[in-house]
């Protein structure tokens, strides 16, 4: 065997793994293996590929056969493995065995933790499920894969929407699949029956992947429902108008208040102002002739009823 040929093939493999390339990842183990048969990394590789390839058969038949020159804690991935491969097929009880198994081996693994408890929730042990979760989440708060499977328990009894929110916000930064998150999002307005806003990120998660027929097939039911259809949009816009209109009557409403406030009080201080014969003065009009036509002013106003006001001047 030329080992250095090997470990390019297996670093190749590693590579796949990292980003998330399985088929390559698959191509690249089924070529070292021919190497290097019973190399444990290549074989968890391998199995790992084959289940995100969802070839769920061979993939379990590959981790079968890998356990025989696994370690215990390689052997505890590989039963997480076919505990996920099981639940595929609805065989619960199996993938419970399978589960109960890697825990047994690595109880400090927040991911076999998860899983468990998501499997023994879908077994109707909830508050086993819950607890086992919170166990998951002290050990690894920031894993998106508990966050995840912890959210998919959540999501299906319908338990709390609080906690189920707060999954989904903690989830967002952790993401690398928007898509997906705006697809959960959505999710998770409908089945708590908030419909504009389910719309609205399922419009956001098929703007990403416009051939999803997962979407297409909520906004369908969404628009039978009367949400993202014309009449929905029109209804959206009328009611934003209306705000808007409302909002701009209020603010009319209190300027129109202020200034006959203002006025009233302009008013008062003109009435109550003593006018003074020393400071009343015309532009272009000399002192005398000013004060000649006061008292002008003054000696007509003494000839009127007893009603009017009538201004004296002093005798000087």
């Amino acid at each position: 065997m030329d080992r250095q040929l090997y470990q390019q093939k297996a670093n190749l493999a590693l590579h796949y793994e990292s980003i998330g390339s399985w088929e390559r990842a698959r191509d690249a183990c089924l070529s070292a293996l021919q190497d290097k048969p019973h190399d444990p990394v290549m074989l968890l590789i391998l199995t790992r590929s084959y289940m995100e390839l969802r070839d769920w058969l061979v993939g379990a038949k590959a981790g079968k056969e890998a356990l025989a020159y696994l370690g215990p804690y390689q052997k505890a991935y590989i039963y997480n493995l076919l505990a996920y491969e099981r639940m595929h097929y609805g065989a619960y009880a199996l993938a419970e065995k399978y589960s109960k198994r890697a825990v047994e081996i690595n109880p400090k693994s927040a991911i076999f933790l998860a899983r468990y408890a998501g499997i023994r929730a879908h077994r109707g042990h909830k508050k086993e499920a819950i607890a086992l979760f919170q166990r998951a989440e002290n050990l690894a708060p920031q894993s998106f894969v508990v966050l995840t499977i912890e959210y998919g328990f959540y999501h299906r009894t319908r338990r709390n929407y609080a906690k189920e929110k707060e999954l989904l916000e903690r989830m967002v930064p952790l993401s690398t699949n928007p898509f997906t998150l705006n697809f959960n999002f959505g999710a998770f307005y409908y089945n708590w029956r908030k419909y504009p806003e389910a719309h609205e990120y399922y419009v956001r998660a098929l703007l990403i992947n416009p051939e999803s027929g997962a979407c297409k097939s909520m906004l369908t039911r969404l628009e039978k429902r009367g949400y993202g259809s014309a009449r929905f949009s029109r209804a959206r816009r009328i009611r934003s108008n209306w705000i808007v209109r409302r909002v701009v009557a209020l603010i009319l409403l209190f300027l129109s208040i202020f200034i006959f406030i203002r006025l009233i009080v302009v008013a008062s201080q003109l009435v109550t102002r003593p006018i003074s014969q020393s400071t009343v003065t015309t532009p272009g009009v000399s002192p005398a002739e000013t004060q000649k036509a006061i008292n002008d002013f003054i000696n007509s106003t003494e000839t009127t009823s007893s009603d009017t006001i009538i201004w004296k001047q002093d005798d000087k």
